[in-house]
């Protein structure tokens, strides 16, 4: 390689890495005074009970935890083939009761995230903080359905069927707080959840419905999911180009439908619903095209304003600061954060 072509590599290697560990940090100010409570959205329904089936993991044995797999049937349509919540389960080996946080995949998309976090969080805690992983097969959104819908009435109708997924995919998360809260070795106080990107969303509305959760990072999330849809590239934007060209819609007829379809769905009609937003921490990439600045500002102001994090990148690259090419600045921060939250040291 000529030595020009090798110095332009670094360059690039270089002004890549700064990028990703490149971030402003703006603390919690709790004199931002309180926000009174806006109504519950439709997601305190009455839920059934989880109905559990465990079994060791292939690797049952890890440093300070032992390694179950889970499943349990989801209250609705979520895109995994067999229609179940499914996942690992470690357990520390510490004595007395643990507090427990639940990771929640990029489902169909890259489990990268979820499992870093699993693993750094592991390794960090040494067996004092228990994981309940969320793992996933296929999308939890049916894209393919949406891109090739063939009448109008169908698009409009599984526009619908993407805000009951993202619903009851928060009811979920709540029934997993459920039955994390009978399990005899869980500290029902000291539950906490972590989400990114589109599981970012469903963690933000689980935090503002479920008060029982003590803790919880958004990591890369935004409010207003219609207008997520109505911007964002990949498979949202598959689907737009599309419809818009089968059914000639307008980006505000587009705009329009998902917002029906995503009703109750929008973080932002959910203001002062977090009793402590100090035990929270929201992550964002300041130039994200998918979560826009006035969706990423929403989610934050109705989260009550919790610390934030805004790295200076896109959505997808900003999950560099998640590896070695960004020395896991993310990873550490997200673990940091649980550690001190849930596991305060005198």
């Amino acid at each position: 390689m000529r030595r020009w072509a090798r110095t332009l590599l670094m360059i690039a290697a270089y002004l890549l890495t700064v990028s990703c560990i490149s971030h402003v940090r703006q603390p919690y100010d709790a004199s931002t005074g309180a926000v009174s409570a806006a109504p519950a959205g439709p997601f305190v329904a009455a839920r059934t009970a989880v109905e559990m089936q465990r079994e060791p993991a292939l690797r049952p044995n890890r440093r300070n935890y032992t390694v179950e797999r889970f499943r349990f049937a989801a209250t609705g349509n979520n895109g995994q083939p067999d229609g179940t919540v499914s996942g690992r389960l470690f357990s520390g080996r510490t004595v007395g009761r643990r507090p427990v946080v639940i990771v929640l995949p990029v489902w169909g998309i890259s489990e990268y995230p979820s499992k870093k976090f699993t693993r750094d969080l592991l390794k960090r805690s040494g067996g004092e903080i228990d994981v309940m992983l969320v793992e996933s097969e296929a999308y939890l959104i049916d894209w393919d359905a949406l891109t090739n819908a063939a009448t109008e009435t169908q698009f409009r109708a599984l526009a619908h069927d993407t805000g009951d997924r993202l619903r009851d995919m928060v009811m979920d998360v709540r029934r997993m707080v459920d039955w994390l809260g009978t399990q005899e070795r869980i500290d029902p106080q000291r539950i906490g959840v972590i989400g990114f990107s589109l599981s970012a969303v469903v963690a933000s509305l689980t935090l503002q419905h479920e008060p029982r959760l003590a803790a919880g990072v958004v990591v890369l999330g935004g409010s207003n999911p219609a207008e997520i849809f109505a911007v964002c590239t990949g498979r949202p934007g598959q689907v737009r180009k599309a419809a818009m060209q089968r059914f000639g819609f307008s980006p505000e007829t587009y705009l329009q439908i998902f917002q029906e379809g995503l009703a109750g769905g929008d973080s932002r009609a959910y203001p002062g619903r977090i009793p402590d937003p100090s035990r929270l921490l929201f992550i964002e990439a300041t130039h994200d095209h998918c979560m826009t600045q006035e969706s990423r500002d929403g989610l934050w102001q109705a989260l009550g304003k919790p610390q934030r994090i805004s790295f200076n990148f896109d959505h997808r690259p900003a999950f560099y600061a998640m590896t070695p090419l960004g020395f896991n600045i993310m990873g550490r921060y997200t673990t940091r954060f649980f550690e001190q939250t849930l596991t305060p040291k005198p």
